[in-house]
């Protein structure tokens, strides 16, 4: 019972604390609570459509007239495939929407009804379904985002002897190819327009007559769809025959990875927001300590035990966790339903959001289990509190200043006071560094995170080619008036970057591995090692390294059907291509086992407003062996992937600025007490109050400015390493961030500014201090 007395007392006494430690706890499991959930959320919708539209284990495109009975009886007789499906279409290369023509890759066949329909507004689905009447195409909502257009616009299908116009009459949810970042779509159209694009599709150039081939593994196959995939093509070569592949786990995981990335970053987030809750709780119980030193002994001289002393510290803090881990679970709900679907410009599926709630209590118990680990560690000095020294106050001895302690300038009074008091009072101020520190790694995180995806030198480090000028040759005489071509663009440019490049598909131990085949070597990305400039020289990405077991200085084995040759590795490059499963060599190399020619040249320009002359010039000029397209932005952010990203950054800046205003209360409140003496000392000698309010306010932005300069080294040497291990499911191995200036400024002046501002706000009860406080110590 006297426990809980005194428990009461000291919450009433240190009610500031007591709030904050609620506060900043509500954040945490609100936000821990949501992300969870939406993450959660997202994945089980994905899993779940697949599983309504019976996806198959393995999709392939085939050429229609090569899926005859011998190829489909080959691969049912196979003991782990159950079934197969056909479904036969057109695939559709140009489409044109509002003038503008757009190079794709869709397969257009008749529509079924077990993919849904989704509203005009795309906020659910619809109730009924229909089938798409004559000049109508139901398309996936990523493609309306692709375009820019919305349903009810007419988009135009090219081909060589005819165009089609076509008007959007709904979004279509299809999980296996329908999400942003496959380049594959399908798309749906009436029966008797099939027919007729069919019969133009025979010109063969500009569409193709192809079959969406399904493969299902029996129910007591146990491999899993990667797996699957090497045994199929291993036992039939169906995945070498045909024009494409995805397996459904890919789709899950191409569906889903950008939400797994930016929830990842913001669970680390709220894992060091957790981390700082820590560190306030020990500075908060250290302060405490210090400023109560005499209540404490006098309690231990009328019988009080260090271990009653330290549960009473020990049941405010949990009592304060427990609240604001209640409020925030509570509180998680609206958030959650806020921001569940920010995700679906990217799946282009409508979540079914579920709230995670046994994880999520999971973590919060570990995090409470954690700080009471903490307190009962923070409270241990309980035990040597003297109740005799207790009657002096509890005074520490003095000692004489450290060389470190800064002067005091007649000039600058009040700013060289604030220095002094921090330089005396280091210690005291470790936490709020601290603190200020990982506010800082974060901000600095995100915003480089966000800049990196409008920055050639970052969009490089992972392996994207940026560039402003793209021909796509139309046969082999294309490259040999390479010198011509550049030429004329250095007419209005000069060139910092240019690619010459062709894909091609090899195979390695039977198995099909990408082959990017450059021109010039050395615009490879490479991480470790050196470009291959002979012809018997490969490159390879860190995830081939770690498939095949292999590094620089092994040899590999690589044929095709005309031929097999072996190739020494000599590095280790980055690529985006295939995401990252992916080989590099010199177009010499690849003509020892295929006769190809350069199909691509790509050109980074220095003056990006000349892009759009330059590529009219080299269409009017080279029309006969390019088609040129141009950009004056070689990187711009997609407005769908920003959208998530600026709710990140949202969300990260806001509650950063939330827990510097906590810190700051919770840490200005404790000086205020600690040093009221001194407040009356300043008075006394003819401090104003507004002097020494600001006095507060500038040793606080003091601190800030420390902890930005630690948070901006720690970005420096970490945020790179984050960012990879974070997106690495994107088939990104390495990452550059250009820091530029205004990348610290931005996110170093608001947390400057939070402290400045917050410390002067709060310092207001300075003015309640009056001389008869001096007298009275």
């Amino acid at each position: 019972m006297e426990i809980l007395t005194l428990l009461k007392a000291n919450i009433r006494h240190k009610k500031g604390s007591f709030i904050s430690i609620i506060i900043l706890m509500t954040i945490i499991a609100m936000s821990l609570t949501a992300i969870l959930s939406i993450r959660k959320s997202n994945e089980n919708t994905i899993a779940n459509e697949l599983e309504r539209v019976n996806a198959p284990t393995v999709s392939l495109y085939t050429y229609t007239e090569k899926t005859n009975a011998e190829f489909v009886s080959e691969i049912e007789q196979l003991p782990y495939v159950s079934k197969t499906t056909q479904k036969h279409g057109v695939h559709i290369k140009e489409v044109e929407f509002n003038g503008e023509s757009t190079e794709c890759f869709w397969f257009a066949s008749t529509y079924e009804n077990k993919f849904r329909l989704l509203n005009d507004d795309l906020s659910g689905y619809r109730e009924t379904t229909e089938k798409p009447r004559k000049g109508e195409i139901f398309v996936p909502q990523s493609i309306l985002t692709e375009l820019g257009c919305h349903v009810g616009d007419e988009v135009v299908i090219h081909n060589l002897v005819n165009e089609y116009k076509m008007r959007i009459a709904a979004a279509v949810v299809e999980p296996t190819f329908g999400n942003t970042y496959t380049g594959d779509k399908y798309v749906f159209i009436n029966e008797d327009d099939l027919s007729t694009i069919y019969e133009d599709a025979k010109s063969g150039e500009i569409m193709l007559d192809i079959t969406l081939f399904g493969i299902y593994k029996t129910a007591d196959c146990d491999f899993e769809d990667a797996y699957f995939k090497y045994r199929l093509n291993n036992d039939t070569k169906a995945i070498d025959k045909s024009l494409g592949a995805v397996t459904r786990e890919d789709s899950f995981h191409n569906t889903n990875k950008f939400t797994e990335i930016i929830t990842s970053v913001l669970l680390v987030f709220v894992a060091f927001l957790s981390l700082i809750v820590l560190i306030v709780i020990i500075h908060s119980i250290t302060t405490s300590i210090e400023q109560d030193y005499t209540i404490l002994g006098i309690l231990k001289a009328i019988g009080f035990t260090k271990d009653k002393i330290r549960l009473i510290f020990l049941f405010q803090y949990l009592t304060a966790m427990l609240i604001g881990s209640v409020i925030g679970f509570l509180l998680s709900f609206p958030l959650t339903i806020i921001f569940g679907n920010v995700f679906q410009p990217i799946t282009a599926i409508p979540v079914s959001l579920t709230l995670e709630a046994v994880r999520s209590l999971l973590i919060i118990f570990l995090i409470i289990l954690t700080a009471t680990i903490v307190i009962l560690f923070g409270t241990i000095k309980i035990g040597k509190i003297s109740p005799v020294r207790a009657v002096s106050g509890g005074r520490n001895e003095i000692y004489f200043n450290s060389m470190l302690t800064a002067p005091i300038s007649k000039k600058f009074l009040s700013a060289s006071l604030a220095l002094r008091q921090f330089t005396t009072n280091k210690k005291k101020h470790i936490s709020t560094i601290l603190i200020t520190a990982i506010l800082i790694f974060f901000m600095l995180t995100v915003t480089a995170l966000g800049d990196a995806l409008n920055s050639k030198t970052a969009m490089e480090s992972i392996g994207i080619m940026p560039t402003e000028v793209d021909v796509f040759f139309k046969n082999e005489l294309g490259i040999k008036r390479a010198d011509e071509i550049e030429k004329t663009i250095t007419k209005y440019s000069p060139i910092q970057r240019k690619y010459y490049y062709t894909f091609e598909d090899f195979k390695y131990e039977g198995n099909s591995i990408t082959c990017l085949t450059a021109k010039n070597p050395d615009t490879f990305i490479m991480i470790s090692g050196q470009a291959p400039e002979l012809d018997n020289e490969v490159v390879i990405t860190e995830f081939i390294a770690e498939q095949l077991h292999a590094g620089i200085g092994d040899k590999i084995k690589l044929s095709s059907d005309q031929a097999e040759e072996e190739y020494l590795i000599t590095g280790i490059f980055q690529t985006l291509t295939q995401e990252g499963y992916c080989i590099g060599m010199n177009f010499e190399g690849a003509q020892k086992l295929i006769d190809t020619y350069v199909f691509y040249g790509g050109y980074s320009i220095t003056d990006p407003s000349k892009a759009l002359i330059i590529g009219e010039e080299l269409n009017h000029k080279f029309g006969d062996i390019l088609e040129c397209e141009a950009t004056m932005k070689a990187v711009e952010q997609d407005e769908v992937y920003n959208i998530p990203i600026n709710a990140m950054k949202a969300f990260i800046y806001t509650f950063s600025v939330i827990f510097a205003l906590v810190v700051v209360i919770m840490v200005c409140h404790k000086a205020f007490l600690q040093e009221k003496t001194d407040i009356g000392i300043y008075k006394a000698l003819g401090f104003t109050t507004s002097s020494i309010r600001m006095q507060f306010a500038i040793r606080f932005l003091i601190v800030s400015a420390v902890g930005s300069l630690l948070g901006s080294l720690l970005s420096i040497f970490f945020s790179e390493k984050l960012l990879v291990m974070l997106i690495r499911s994107m088939g990104v191995a390495s990452f550059r961030i250009d820091f530029l200036p205004l990348t610290f400024i931005i996110p170093i002046l608001i947390i400057l500014t939070c402290f400045f501002v917050f410390a002067y706000i709060i310092s207001r009860k300075v003015k309640d201090v009056n001389i008869t406080t001096l007298i009275a110590e």
